[in-house]
């Protein structure tokens, strides 16, 4: 495991373990797509993605603690073989999420542990594959409408910051990610 995934792993698992009796929160899973730079990822730049979500409020202000996982893949047929890429990150950071009723939006900021992997099963050589993890920040915004304990929402992020190296060539896996969120939440 790469030493920024267990910098990052080791920082939300303590956040979460510290903030279970926060005042309010929110667990969610998300769903959507990844965008990466067509330039240094084509043609598997569009990936579908999943992941979870949480946050924990800071007291009792509109400031929350976060935390994630997201992942996101896509498999492409090429003339010559089947090219599959995937990307994971894992995030830690800070939101400013006001209440308005029902209705809480936000805008958050923090740091990116960022895995990116490819393979290519080539119909005529031999298969290439590679690895390599990078930390990056990211930054965001989205909304949450609360009906009952549920959640549903959207979010909108966008890491930078990456710096991979991948079959011998330096690359980057900043991308956009947007999803759509469903829940629970807990408190006001």
């Amino acid at each position: 495991m790469h030493p920024s995934f267990r910098f990052t792993l080791a920082s939300a698992l303590f956040c979460f373990g510290t903030s279970v009796f926060a005042a309010s929160g929110n667990v969610v899973a998300s769903a959507g797509a990844r965008y990466l730079d067509k330039d240094e990822w084509s043609p598997v730049e569009d990936q579908g993605q999943i992941g979870v979500l949480a946050d924990f409020q800071i007291g009792q202000g509109p400031l929350y603690v976060t935390a994630g996982v997201q992942i996101s893949g896509k498999e492409e047929d090429e003339s010559d073989g089947d090219l599959t890429a995937s990307v994971i990150d894992f995030s830690l950071g800070a939101k400013f999420m006001p209440t308005f009723g029902q209705v809480r939006p936000y805008v958050g900021a923090g740091i990116a542990s960022v895995g990116a992997a490819y393979e290519f099963e080539s119909d005529f050589g031999p298969d290439e594959d590679d690895d390599d993890g990078s930390l990056g920040y990211y930054y965001g915004a989205g909304v949450l409408v609360r009906i009952g304990r549920f959640d549903i929402g959207a979010d909108v992020r966008r890491i930078d910051g990456t710096d991979l190296e991948l079959g011998g060539f330096d690359t980057n896996a900043d991308s956009t990610v947007v999803s759509a969120l469903f829940g629970w939440g807990w408190g006001e």
